[in-house]
């Protein structure tokens, strides 16, 4: 394993990072509904072997994702309230976050990380 093992922990500090400095409620129920998830689906794959190049590709989307999310949050935009986030704990965003992560990690264009991200920043707000 090498140092990007680090990344589900620096990604929920950020997290949760954004929502001190904010200091919105709304902002707040988010990061403590979404640091869970994406926290618990990266430290699985993460506990998976993969290759030096798979998790730094890993990182890369885990991290805009998160940039992505601080972004929408900071311009007032509200997580989405329906069962696709609350049924069973998130099972289903964490069903499709770990899918995204498994494409991305094969993914052999850098430039397409970027839409793994948006896929998944969108979901977490738009119901359609």
């Amino acid at each position: 394993m090498n140092s990007t093992n680090n990344v589900p922990e620096a990604i929920t500090q950020g997290i949760v990072a954004i929502a001190s400095i904010n200091s919105s409620p709304e902002v707040a129920v988010t990061a403590a509904v979404l640091s869970p998830m994406i926290k618990d689906v990266s430290t699985e794959l993460y506990s998976r072997l993969l290759g030096d190049l798979q998790s730094s590709r890993m990182a890369k989307v885990l991290h805009q994702i998160t940039d992505k999310i601080r972004y929408k949050l900071s311009n007032g935009e509200k997580l989405r309230s329906d069962s696709f986030i609350e049924k069973e704990n998130g099972i289903m965003l964490k069903q499709v976050l770990e899918g995204i992560l498994l494409t991305a990690i094969d993914e052999f264009e850098n430039k397409k990380l970027n839409s793994y991200s948006d896929l998944f920043s969108n979901l977490c707000f738009d119901q359609r």
